[in-house]
């Protein structure tokens, strides 16, 4: 994720010593671990520091005004290596400053600051809950796994649906903000896109409700029943080629978002030259997109798996479209798209793609 600096940050470098009314006074203030002459502080994923202030004693304080409720960065250092996150908002707010892993220190005191600490410790008692469970499984087999992995879902599902809730009764301040990141990989984006674009209306300019926004409306463009988004790139050749010129031809066709450089992807690759064998002369059709940024190490790696359908990329590795228009943060991810341009399936992995085929072909 790139930083980038907020002109909302501006105005708080401004006003956060302006004259304003008493009910718009913070003080932020905490102890300080090891060697650290001041605490600095700075927007949300903003390079521009709002305040430098010292340490004396091993202690630290900021008080000032603020005219809006913010997410704000505070750190040991000028380059923000060292960092947690917190929300500036009127009252007193405590936050003590370890010397390492600062990004799991909390800040509390303040009705909005109290909830990241509700928040952390709600997720803490999450992995409690699945970890043992996890441990289990890992030993389990047959009839014992799978209720394992009921169990697992039950208590996740249950975690998923606090989760939204709660973020649903925060589109209109700060914590639902800070709750943002952690949808950067959530695998079910219907549930939270209705939320997430209330908070861009509320917070316009944002780099997190944008940033989230387009990855959340990326997510839903692979999402089932929504028809596919065209995908323009270079073939191994160099010539052009668009998902158009593939998909209305075939009954469907397999995209698979992958990459010479990644061991899972490559390790799905039987599976797909299965299905492909099968099913390709009834009107199966493969398109590889590539996250690659090294063109050698795309053509060699096409080679070396005899990866016969149809290649596509732009050689820009994350930054290429596919992240962008499918809000894709990890692969492998695929989707299943039918003649008329549905997709109808996406993220098949192992078996389950030539489960699927065999359920469509009608075998």
């Amino acid at each position: 994720v790139k930083m980038k600096t907020s002109k909302f940050i501006i105005s708080l470098s401004v006003l956060a010593f302006a004259a304003c009314t008493p009910k718009n006074q913070f003080t932020i203030s905490g102890t300080v671990e090891g060697d650290c002459d001041s605490i600095y502080f700075a927007g949300d994923h903003s390079d521009l520091i709002a305040a430098a202030v010292p340490v004396v004693d091993g202690s630290y304080q900021w008080t000032g005004t603020v005219d809006s409720v913010i997410n704000i960065w505070v750190c040991r250092d000028r380059e923000h290596s060292n960092l947690c996150r917190a929300i500036l908002e009127p009252g007193n707010i405590k936050l003590d400053i370890p010397v390492e892993d600062l990004a799991k220190a909390l800040p509390s005191g303040t009705p909005l600051n109290d909830s990241i600490v509700a928040y952390v410790q709600a997720e803490a008692h999450l992995y409690d809950r699945l970890d043992p469970i996890c441990e289990k499984m890992a030993d389990a087999s047959g009839e014992e796994l799978e209720a394992l992995k009921t169990q697992h879902g039950t208590i996740y599902d249950e975690y998923l649906r606090e989760l939204v809730g709660k973020l649903s009764r925060n589109t209109d301040n700060a914590f639902g903000v800070y709750m943002l990141p952690s949808l950067q990989h959530f695998g079910k984006p219907e549930l939270v896109e209705e939320p997430v674009k209330k908070l861009r209306e509320r917070f316009p300019g944002n780099f997190w409700t944008e940033f989230i926004a387009d990855l959340i409306e990326g997510k839903m463009r692979a999402a089932v029943g929504r028809k596919y988004t065209d995908l323009a790139m270079s073939t191994p050749e160099g010539a052009e080629m668009k998902l158009s010129d593939v998909i209305p031809n075939n009954k469907y066709t397999f995209i698979d978002f992958w990459a010479s450089w990644c061991g899972p992807c490559r390790a799905e690759l039987p599976n797909v030259k299965a299905a492909y064998d099968k099913y390709h002369a009834e009107g199966f059709e493969v398109v590889g997109v590539s996250f690659d940024a090294n063109e050698a190490k795309w053509k060699n790696a096409i080679a070396e798996e005899g990866l016969s359908w149809f290649h596509m990329s732009d050689l820009k590795g994350w930054d290429c479209a596919a992240a962008d228009v499918y809000g894709i943060r990890g692969i492998p991810f695929t989707m299943l798209v039918a003649q008329d341009g549905t997709i109808v399936a996406n993220n098949l992995r192992g078996d389950a793609l030539m489960e699927k085929l065999d359920e469509l072909m009608g075998k």
